[in-house]
């Protein structure tokens, strides 16, 4: 979408395009870091979840059935599940 909206606005002005290109790169490297922040933030609460689970046999694995429970819930009330990893 960004290198059409360029291609568009530059026509015909070469040095648009190439005042354009920082804009553009800043708020793509901004979105990938965005997006690798909340999977190194899904991975910590996991591995979270994970130590607490093993500590004690009676709640082994006790958060991925609470996780389980709560999609299943979700998806009988309507709801659309959005899968982070």
């Amino acid at each position: 979408m960004a290198g059409y909206l360029l291609a568009v606005l530059s026509n015909g002005r070469p040095w648009l395009a190439l005042v354009m290109m920082g804009p553009i790169a800043g708020v793509q490297m901004a979105l990938k870091r965005s997006v690798q922040l909340r999977e190194q933030t899904v991975a910590a609460v996991e591995s979270m979840a994970d130590i607490v689970d093993r500590r004690d046999p009676y709640t082994f694995k006790h958060s991925e059935s609470v996780a389980d429970n709560a999609v299943r819930t979700a998806r009988s009330s309507g709801f659309q599940i959005v899968r982070l990893r």
